[in-house]
């Protein structure tokens, strides 16, 4: 049941960051457009955006294979660390980019995804 549950907990994760596609409300923090590289460094969006969007789709993918992963079901079990690896940092670095105060519960997730691949 527990192996069900941190499945199902990674897919979610991983869809979370599908919210980057959603049309931004003024305050809604997960959007390219307040990027501090758009907002303080001065860098236009259409160069930013692109690479938001490939951090969300790799994360996204990433901790969809991840849970396929762990519940051994067509992805090979032994992809786990690597994937483990390749969606978290994907996740923190899409989180450096467009950093908010609502992320520090991400950044603990993805940490403790990166020690638990890593022990």
């Amino acid at each position: 049941m527990v192996r069900i549950l941190v499945g199902l907990f990674l897919i979610a994760h991983g869809l979370v960051h599908a919210l980057y596609f959603v049309p931004p409300e003024p305050d809604f923090p997960m959007t390219a457009g307040k990027s501090w590289l758009v907002t303080r460094v001065g860098l236009s969006l259409s160069v930013v955006k692109p690479v938001v969007v490939a951090l969300v789709v790799v994360a996204m993918i990433g901790f969809i294979l991840l849970a396929l992963s762990h519940w051994g079901l067509l992805v090979p079990a032994s992809w786990f660390k690597t994937l483990a690896l390749i969606s978290a940092v994907a996740s923190l670095l899409l989180i450096a980019l467009t950093w908010d105060k609502w992320f520090v519960f991400a950044v603990l997730i993805n940490v403790g995804i990166l020690y638990w691949a890593l022990r």
